[in-house]
């Protein structure tokens, strides 16, 4: 909407007192006469140390003086919107039907960018710190990082996900760099618990997007199942690692049919040191 300035319609400056508990001040703030006691409600929810700023694209201001004090003129475009009255549609369907519009699915995009450790790297190594644990109040309530605790008759450290990481990084022989997208999962949880937190046979280099839809607060119906499908091949099938926990159990789903012959990817060491330096992309 757009005022020209001079005449009655025209947004002129008044005193208005600022609400107390605030600061005890008086500023000059434009109201339009015909809405004054609407624009004066308003003007008391704004920031009063803020300062006019240059102009965006979808709004422009320009500021003119006379005798009579401030003038403002300006003109703001609103976007096109409409009501929506309906239920929310699932995030992750939606997700799910934009991937299939582009003749791929979900489940194939997340295993052509998730990496597996070689399963001849975690054979023998597992758990790769056996001293360490993630934090969790359950587990080891009014504990912090850094703090001992024990675990089934055992001492181990808590901390946050950086073993985890240092543990994939040893295997894989990879580095993770920050801000490349990617993330280390645990395929089946229980960071708490030190036999699984820095196992090889629970960790997947995963994008961050397809990370998310793995865990509880928006699962994928497929996703979870699949990735644990992968691990149980992997690391458990006809020549396990080492004898699985209790809680790691056969998915018992047809992962070739899942991805359609897809392969799993497995992330070796590379030679070329300016390829192991680098971030995976």
């Amino acid at each position: 909407m757009r005022f020209p300035v001079g005449t009655e319609d025209c947004p002129r400056l008044t005193q208005i007192q600022t609400p107390r508990g605030a600061r005890n001040w008086t500023r000059r703030v434009a109201t339009w006469w015909p809405a004054r006691e609407m624009i004066v409600g308003l003007c008391h929810g704004l920031d009063w140390s803020a300062k006019v700023v240059s102009p965006s694209v979808s709004e422009k201001k320009s500021i003119k003086r006379s005798d009579a004090g401030c003038v403002l003129n300006w003109e703001m475009v609103l976007p096109e919107t409409r009501l929506h009255d309906g239920e929310l549609v699932s995030p992750v369907e939606s997700l799910e039907r934009y991937f299939r519009n582009g003749g791929t699915s979900i489940l194939r995009a997340a295993f052509e960018h998730s990496y597996f450790i070689h399963p001849d790297s975690v054979r023998g190594k597992t758990p790769l710190y056996p001293d360490r644990a993630r934090l969790s109040r359950e587990h080891y309530p009014k504990r912090d990082r850094g703090d001992l605790a024990m675990w089934q008759g055992r001492e181990v450290k808590l901390g946050d996900n950086k073993k985890a990481q240092h543990a994939w990084e040893r295997h894989a022989g990879r580095r993770i760099e920050r801000g490349s997208g990617y993330g280390v999962r645990h395929v089946w949880g229980h960071p708490w618990d030190p036999n699984a937190f820095t196992a090889g046979w629970n960790l997947c280099y995963m994008p961050f997007w397809a990370g998310m839809l793995t865990e509880r607060q928006h699962p994928h119906p497929e996703l979870e199942m699949a990735v644990r499908q992968a691990a149980w091949d992997l690391y458990f099938g006809d020549d396990p690692v080492c004898d699985p926990p209790e809680f790691v159990t056969d998915p018992g789903v047809d992962l070739d049919a899942m991805l359609n012959g897809q392969p799993l990817l497995l992330l070796v060491e590379v030679i070329r040191p300016d390829i192991a330096a680098a971030q995976i992309a």
